[in-house]
């Protein structure tokens, strides 16, 4: 792992999404961000990964909808790809504040779009979160479709999500792994 930047901080950010919506930041904070090169560069993955959900939407395909064994197999690459990714950062450890999404979440096929608001007092991960480890989210709030929830306070600490992540990575390698077979169970961090 490299060091990217010992501290960073950053007082409002708006990011335009266009018909997607809008995302709002207040102050946000970072320390200690490290990465390693990975199996492949992240703007290749990420530019795969939009390319694949424009040409699904534009098929009109839901995740429901059934695949050829061909494209599923593309999808355990995707997905084994993705995860190369949580070996190859680390976040260190920040907070984010005030951040509010107002977006338009695309439905199923051939439906109208739906708002939906979404608000977060606080987001901290590591030495900000309880315990010093872990994440915690403080404040959250969303609304849209007729629904609404929120809760004060969610956080967790003392676990690690890396056995996952590597139980994932080993069944999605071999070959003979149908993702719907699956036993989560044995995936629980």
């Amino acid at each position: 792992m490299q060091p990217i930047f010992g501290r960073v901080e950053q007082d409002g950010y708006a990011i335009d999404l266009g018909p997607l919506g809008k995302i709002s930041l207040g102050k946000a904070t970072g320390r200690d961000f490290k990465m390693r090169v990975g199996d492949e560069p992240v703007g290749e993955l990420l530019s795969r990964i939009i390319a694949q959900a424009e040409a699904d939407q534009k098929a009109g395909l839901s995740s429901k909808a059934e695949r050829d064994p061909a494209r599923l197999e593309a999808d355990k690459r995707m997905a084994l790809s993705m995860f190369s990714l949580f070996d190859a950062i680390d976040y260190g450890s920040g907070e984010v504040r005030d951040m509010v999404m107002a977006l338009s979440v695309p439905p199923n096929p051939g439906e109208a779009p739906v708002a939906m608001d979404v608000r977060i007092a606080r987001l901290a991960y590591g030495e900000d979160a309880p315990a010093k480890s872990g994440y915690a989210v403080e404040g959250f709030s969303f609304a849209g479709a007729g629904a609404k929830a929120g809760f004060e306070s969610l956080s967790y600490s003392g676990f690690s999500l890396a056995p996952m992540f590597k139980g994932l990575k080993e069944a999605l390698a071999k070959p003979e792994t149908e993702i719907d077979s699956l036993d989560f169970r044995k995936l629980i961090p």
